[in-house]
């Protein structure tokens, strides 16, 4: 198997999410710099078969491919550059550094979006639609604290600049900005 690379590019790249949508595919793209990943759900243009995360070179070359079980549904890099976060549908929670097996890994209810907290590489926001809940999990205290609201189904929150968080709610058909009141 392939590692990636601890060579940094001073080019900008961009980070690709692949998921399996019944039979179409989703792509996005969010400009981060020296590196990107793609998750993988089956084969496309020759990429790995297995669902996973797949890191690209610069220039769209596949650097290494992550081995995920499950669904992977979100991934997002810590602030260091080195690891990143994925969750599952089957509520996995896995970091990886250098190597294409966890460094961490936790299991929740079924996960769709994970976003790192800035200044802190150990905090996570994490949301579950099966689950009507969205909580920040500290990994080294292994603390779960809900936001506090009855959700029907989210789907993505983000920590807004002001510190409130703002959650898609799928399920009800709402945004909703939860304030730190």
């Amino acid at each position: 198997s392939m590692t990636p690379s601890t060579t940094e590019d001073t080019m900008r790249s961009s980070l690709f999410f692949w998921g399996a949508l019944h039979c179409c595919f989703l792509l996005i793209a969010i400009d981060l710099p020296h590196r990107s990943f793609a998750q993988a759900q089956s084969t496309i243009n020759g990429f790995p078969a297995a669902a996973g995360i797949l890191v690209f070179e610069p220039r769209g070359e596949i650097k290494a491919h992550y081995p995920v079980p499950g669904a992977p549904t979100d991934v997002d890099l810590l602030p260091s550059g080195d690891q990143f976060a994925v969750v599952t549908l089957q509520g996995f929670f896995y970091i990886f550094s250098e190597k294409p097996t966890p460094i961490f890994s936790a299991k929740f209810d079924g996960l769709n979006d994970v976003d790192v907290l800035p200044h802190n590489r150990n905090r996570f926001l994490l949301t579950s639609r099966v689950g009507r809940r969205v909580f920040i999990f500290d990994r080294t205290l292994g603390t779960q604290t809900e936001i506090p609201f009855a959700f029907q189904g989210p789907v993505d929150a983000d920590l807004l600049p002001n510190g409130n968080i703002l959650v898609c709610d799928a399920q009800a058909g709402h945004i909703v900005e939860i304030t730190q009141e």
